[in-house]
């Protein structure tokens, strides 16, 4: 990231100043090491428990910061933390509970003191705060070495970045940008100016508001330098400065627009959109004395005489044509009291409906709207997937815009990088850049887990060397083909959002790289650096070979970012998050401000207790950009734009009123005023008819791919259970996903309700219930520790939205599960089974290699002749009706539980099956039905059969008999502490049967 800033803005400066006057070897210790021994000692000596007593002590000592039932955990915190003795012992703990154990130091508590009370010295309270002292101290000294740090990488990166391209022979427009400037500034600048305004006697720069300060300056040195002065023009609209995130700096723009002095000229016409919202425009921006900032002026403009009014809608019933609004400003109700801004899914889910709603009745010029016609615009690439899968609901085709050219696409920069490392296999940076492209999809534990993986490293260095040979022998498509076919990237591309827009991106790119080989004879070192120069902009290609070619979606809906759509028009805009602002830099680590002190140059700021100064400077440029990024917006629509405006104080509520809370009232006023040419909507549109999708979806409609008579013939390969339930080749995941619910048979009218009879059902709410039980230490957790674990599982799993009653009670049950007995005549609780005689999530790979191969008669025949006739043998029939293909390679999984107890092992599976609302659908005799219809006998006699086979290998002396317990199947829902049994399935199969299994999948191995 820092590299990122300093490349970007070479010419800003650094601060602060200061750097570290030591290594972070040579900081001084000792002082902390002896407040540290002295501290354990204190602690060792009666510390905790005369500390535990006092800050419990209500009498003496408020319990606002020491909870009663909190301070026991935070007191082991601390004397863990101690025994490590890590330099910062602060640093040590985690961070949601660092600032708890900084409550125990004498000055912290005694400010918790009851009136009147005199607390008594304790020694380790005392030493705890001349400890922490000492560690703020060394903190403030470690922030000094670790902006010098940041100062010397973000001045070297800079300089090895231009040595590394020079040695390699190649270049970016940024670092011609960056030579050019310092060549001018340097000696022989003049000779070189001089040179260049006998070549080009007048320059016109278009776009201006997107350049930087080292771009004026060579503009201004060569043209305005000399006398006298050569034309030069530059054109440019400040509103639509919106990338500075690119490194343009719009103070540039307004300097070379002062040196101008009387010679600026703007533009009074606007020659893109109709009358009426031109004129809702003008009434919009006249609501702000500044709404860009002090030196952005916003003047009112005219619409071109050509230029007319087309956008109408139809009556409900499709007859009359009424003219419509030209700006639509459509008010969002927060989702919940505690959060203004409604929620990302939401939003998209109603910006569908309402294009579903245009498409259905919207007109231009009396003509119903084609989807092509209609762009959505959003702040970032996870918006535009959330309104493209939201669109895709309604039966809406959409495209996901991208650059113009495609040699702006992400996929050239990625193939740019794949092929520096098929040329030069050697170089470990070239290969682990190319690995962590989205072509080739490592990500950074994959990155991580190759450094410890020497035979997985050579493997992949193998393969680049391989494809690179062949790209010299037989060109480039052949040596890329043959490296992307080995690693799957098409499919791994198309799989993913917006993969039918990147594959047609790279097979673009390829036949351009192939056509340039062919032409121009380029060696491969040659043909990177033609890639690159096309990345760059710097060669003179013909400009339509590069655009982008249509996908299969370019009639439909056009949905991309604003920044994408910069240039661009539609004749329908919308506008979904008009109300988000940008995140402030307070988040950020390093920042880039202007400073008003210095005309507006560039900082680069590393941190420092001075940064807060400066933090205001920062977040009202970013404010600014929001500003004009939401102008950019607004202004792409021809006839009609669609605004979503919400009670958050971004860039909508600032540009009307400034108070969020008072935005609502100022929309009324807005539209009251403007002659109808701007509408406030409330209340969202209904659903409408399929219709809405016309002009896309129906092309395809009578189309039906036909069904194979036969599976296919498969060799070796891997499933797992999910894949076995639902006949696919290869699950995506071999984890299970609970079920939502199942059929209930009538209730006992007298059966208590469960705590959970109103928690949500399916796949989320089973995976977050997973993870809970994986993260808990079971044998050690409190409501504290569960409703930590809970809430971040929750959010984690989109399940945030829970009301706090749901939460509570999500709590207790997992707090009730744990101290549930596990059979009806007692037996082990989770909370009994010790860390060392557990392990959860255990994942395994379970040979399954008959020579006919497994198939469902394979299991059904096991079951049914080895079952105990009661239950498991009537299993039978489910089995045989399972449709997968014969499967001969191996089945992989995860065990939520694998446990010892009283010599015997354990399998343990969790469910969050809704199985009723009362105690009685979850009593023992009820589960069975469950088990059967979700195959869940077929997964734990799987699970018991990997399990047997590594006890086999691992356990001396091991008998099935003897060591092998069962397997438990907890419906979560159903079970409590004063109902013992109650939502718990147990079955310890017969070894007869075990054996017969095992001999069934056949015996390779686990």
């Amino acid at each position: 990231e820092l590299a990122r800033l300093r490349q970007r803005h070479p010419e800003a400066s650094l601060r602060p100043e200061r750097q570290a006057s030591r290594p972070v070897a040579e900081l001084a210790l000792d002082d902390w090491r002896r407040l540290l021994d002295a501290a354990r000692a204190a602690w060792r000596d009666g510390g905790r428990e005369r500390v535990r007593d006092l800050v419990r002590d209500r009498k003496r000592v408020a319990g606002k910061y020491f909870r009663t039932n909190s301070v026991d955990g935070w007191l082991d915190l601390l004397g863990d933390a101690l025994e490590r003795g890590e330099p910062l012992i602060v640093w040590s703990i985690e961070d949601g509970q660092r600032d708890k154990v900084e409550r125990f130091r004498a000055s912290f508590v005694e400010g918790q003191a009851k009136p009147g009370v005199d607390l008594p010295r304790i020694d380790l309270l005392d030493a705890m705060d001349e400890l922490l002292a000492e560690e703020e101290r060394l903190e403030s000294e470690l922030e000094g070495v670790s902006i010098g740090l940041a100062r010397r990488f973000a001045d070297e990166a800079l300089d090895q970045e231009r040595d590394l391209l020079r040695e390699s022979g190649r270049a970016t427009h940024d670092g011609i940008v960056d030579e050019l400037y310092r060549a001018l500034q340097g000696e022989g600048g003049e000779a070189l100016a001089e040179a260049l305004r006998g070549e080009f006697g007048a320059a016109l720069i278009d776009e201006f508001q997107d350049t930087d300060a080292r771009q004026y300056g060579i503009f201004q040195r060569v043209f305005a330098g000399a006398r006298p002065a050569p034309p030069l023009l530059l054109i440019g609209d400040p509103k639509q400065a919106i990338y500075s995130f690119r490194g343009a700096d719009v103070f540039a723009y307004l300097k070379a627009k002062r040196d101008a002095g009387e010679a600026v000229c703007s533009l009074a016409v606007n020659r893109r959109s109709g009358p009426m919202l031109v004129g809702a425009l003008n009434r919009l921006y006249a609501q702000a004395d500044t709404p860009f900032g002090p030196e952005i002026d916003y003047e009112r403009v005219e619409a071109a005489d050509d230029k007319r009014d087309l956008f109408g809608r139809a009556a409900p019933d499709g007859g009359s044509v009424a003219p419509g609004a030209a700006l639509e400003l459509v008010f969002v109700e927060r989702d919940n009291p505690r959060s203004p801004a409604p929620a990302e899914a939401r939003v998209a889910a109603r910006v569908a409906a309402h294009v579903a709603e245009l498409l259905a009745r919207g007109r231009l010029e009396n003509e119903p709207i084609e989807p092509k016609e209609v762009a959505v615009l959003c702040r970032t690439n996870r918006q535009v997937s959330a309104v493209f899968e939201a669109l895709a609901a309604r039966g809406i085709g959409a495209s996901v815009r991208g650059p113009q050219s495609v040699a702006g696409s992400e996929e050239a920069a990625e193939l740019e990088c794949v092929l520096a490392a098929l040329a030069e296999p050697g170089r470990a940076a070239f290969v682990r850049a190319a690995l962590s492209t989205r072509l080739l999809g490592l990500d950074a534990a994959g990155l991580l887990a190759l450094d410890q993986d020497e035979a997985g490293w050579t493997r992949w260095v193998e393969a680049f060397a391989n494809a690179g040979r062949r790209w010299t022998e037989c060109g480039v498509l052949a040596g890329a083909g043959a490296l992307f076919d080995r690693t799957g990237v098409r499919r791994r591309l198309l799989a993913g959002f917006g993969g039918d827009r990147a594959a047609a991106n790279l097979d673009h790119l390829l036949e351009l790289c192939h056509e340039a080989e062919r032409r121009e004879r380029l060696a491969p070192a040659a043909l990177l650096r033609w890639l690159g120069e096309l990345r760059a902009g710097l060669l003179e290609e013909p400009a339509e070979d590069h655009r982008l070619r249509l996908d299969r979606e370019s009639g439909a809906v056009q949905v991309g970012t604003v920044h994408g759509a910069k240039g661009l028009e539609y004749d329908v805009v919308y506008v979904p998050w008009a109300w988000q602002p940008s995140g402030g830099p307070r988040a950020d680590r390093w920042w880039i401000y202007h400073d008003p002190g210095e005309e507006r140059r560039a900082v680069l700021d590393l941190g420092g207790p001075e940064r807060e100064t400066v933090q205001p400077l920062a977040a009202a440029e970013r404010e600014q950009e929001d500003a004009r990024l939401l102008y950019v917006a607004l202004t792409r629509a021809r006839q009609r734009c669609s605004v979503f405006c919400a009670p958050v104080g971004g860039p909508f509520a600032r540009l009307l009123v400034g108070e969020p809370q008072r935005l609502e009232n100022a929309l009324a006023g807005l539209a009251a005023d403007s002659g109808g040419a701007i509408e406030v909507v409330r209340d969202w549109p209904g659903d409408v008819a399929p219709a809405a999708a016309r002009g896309h979806a129906s092309d395809t409609a009578d189309w039906r791919a036909r069904e194979p008579g036969r599976p296919a013939a498969v060799g070796e390969r891997t499933s797992s259970f999910s894949g076995l339930v639902h006949g696919a080749p290869e699950a995506a995941d071999p984890r299970d996903l609970d079920s939502a619910s199942s059929e209930d048979e009538p209730l006992p009218a007298e059966s208590e309700r469960i705590p959970l009879a109103e928690l949500p059902g399916g796949a989320r709410t089973g995976t977050a219930l997973h993870e809970v039980f994986e993260r808990l230490d079971l044998d050690a957790a409190d409501p504290e520790s569960v409703r930590s674990v809970l809430d971040r599982s929750l959010e984690r799993h989109g399940l945030g939205g829970l009301g706090e009653a749901l939460r509570s009670s999500l709590g207790r049950a997992v707090l009730d599960a744990l101290d549930a007995p596990l059979a009806g005549d007692g037996g082990p609780r989770l909370r009994d089974l010790p860390a060392p005689a557990r392990a959860s999530e255990l994942e395994f790979w379970l040979a399954a290699r008959p020579a006919a191969g497994i198939e469902p008669a394979t299991l059904a025949e096991v079951f049914e002749s080895h079952g105990d006739p009661r239950r498991v043998r009537s299993y039978a029939a489910h089995a045989r009706g399972l449709g997968f293909a014969r499967l001969r390679g191996f089945l992989r999984g995860f065990v939520d539980l694998v446990f010892e107890h009283e010599g015997r092992w354990y399998v343990l599976d969790y469910k969050s099956n809704r199985l009723g609302e009362r105690f009685s659908d979850y009593a023992p005799e009820r589960l069975w039905n469950e088990m059967c219809a979700r195959h869940y006998v077929l997964q734990y006699h799987l699970y018991a059969l990997a399990l047997h086979r590594l006890l086999r290998l691992r356990l001396p002396g091991y008998d099935y008999a003897t060591h092998f317990g069962g397997a438990y199947y907890l419906f979560l829902r159903g079970m409590a502490p004063d109902r013992p049994g109650h939502g718990v399935y147990f079955d310890c199969p017969p070894a007869g049967l075990m054996e017969a299994l095992d001999a069934a999948v056949g015996r390779e191995g686990a």
